[in-house]
């Protein structure tokens, strides 16, 4: 089994990791800590924050934007709010793997909560919030 470790601010989190279907699974968060053998038992305190509502302290979640076909309208330009932005440069027929990072349109590493988005290409513009509580959220684009 291949696992995947990302750095989140001052953590890690690993998870499995299917290179088959591009897909990371139930991920698990770690605090960095410079005191060997770590006992996973921080609980916190130090972490800036505390303010997620409780019991998600390192806790982090991703949203994949996609369409389900070519709009003819070039590349489609995303913006997360205090996030960034991302190009859409294809399209997926069937839906994507929600972790795939294929065509751009992935986000992660994010708080659960709330972000407005919008995006735009040559013809077409869509705007509004997404909701992110799930590890992984797939959001799609439609006209």
């Amino acid at each position: 089994m291949n696992f995947e470790i990302k750095k989140n601010g001052s953590g890690l989190i690993l998870s499995p990791y299917d290179p088959e279907v591009q897909q990371t699974h139930d991920p698990a968060s770690y605090s960095l800590s410079s005191n060997f053998p770590c006992s996973g038992n921080d609980g916190g305190g130090n972490d800036g924050g505390g303010n997620d509502g409780g019991g998600n302290d390192n806790q982090t979640v991703a949203v994949k934007f996609w369409t389900q076909s070519d709009l003819g309208c070039g590349y489609i330009s995303v913006s997360l709010s205090s996030v960034g932005s991302s190009q859409l440069s294809g399209y997926f027929s069937g839906g994507p793997n929600c972790n795939s990072t294929d065509y751009g349109g992935y986000f992660s590493g994010l708080e659960p909560g709330t972000y407005n988005y919008s995006a735009s290409c040559e013809n077409y513009t869509w705007s509004g919030s997404v909701n992110l509580q799930a590890s992984c959220t797939t959001f799609k684009l439609t006209l």
